[in-house]
């Protein structure tokens, strides 16, 4: 069965008007894909805050994969993808994800 896979996660800076949003928040993005390396689009991305282990949003990642959640810098997160299909396929991320 296959597997999804988080490749090239990355944290930026978001682009907020206000200074102190600025500071505190940053974009985690990533792409979703399959065990294969391929793009998996339209995979349902759950942010939980990986000390509480609520999930504090929701998306969904685009045809080609892409998805991106802003994040409070300053908390841990981690990541659970499901896309439904035959077979369905999931995957999780570790759980020490964090804005830089």
């Amino acid at each position: 069965m296959p597997a999804v896979g988080l490749i090239g996660i990355q944290n930026t800076p978001s682009r907020f008007p206000s200074a102190v949003l600025h500071e505190r928040n940053f974009v985690l993005a990533g792409v979703t894909k399959d065990s294969l390396g391929v793009a998996l689009g339209s995979c349902t991305v759950r942010l939980f805050n990986a000390a509480t282990h609520v999930a504090e949003q929701v998306t969904t990642s685009d045809a080609s994969g892409n998805f991106s959640l802003t994040v409070d810098k300053t908390q841990r997160y981690y990541l659970v993808i499901y896309k439904v299909g035959s077979p369905d396929v999931t995957g999780a991320s570790i759980n020490t994800l964090a804005g830089l």
